[in-house]
């Protein structure tokens, strides 16, 4: 275990990257012990808030089916 890792949660600690580009989406996903912490960098405009959005829902289903059920189908809702 990361030394420290223990109190991640009280910190409130995250995982950022240096952000070369501002046009560009960043997106880490790291494990702790309380569950997954996801964070994101992504352009102020409305297409990156629709793709961002629609992505992580897309990642939680995912991740929430292979959890419960140990597989995942994929099967992107219409838009």
């Amino acid at each position: 275990m990361v030394p420290g890792a223990r109190h991640w949660g009280e910190w409130k600690a995250h995982a950022f990257g240096k952000v070369i580009y501002g046009d560009e989406a960043y997106l880490w996903i790291n494990r702790t012990l309380d569950g997954l912490d996801v964070t994101c960098r992504y352009p102020d405009t409305e297409l990156a808030h629709k793709n961002i959005s629609g992505f992580i829902g897309d990642a939680r289903a995912g991740l929430t089916s292979v959890a419960r059920s140990g597989g995942y189908s994929y099967q992107r809702a219409a838009a």
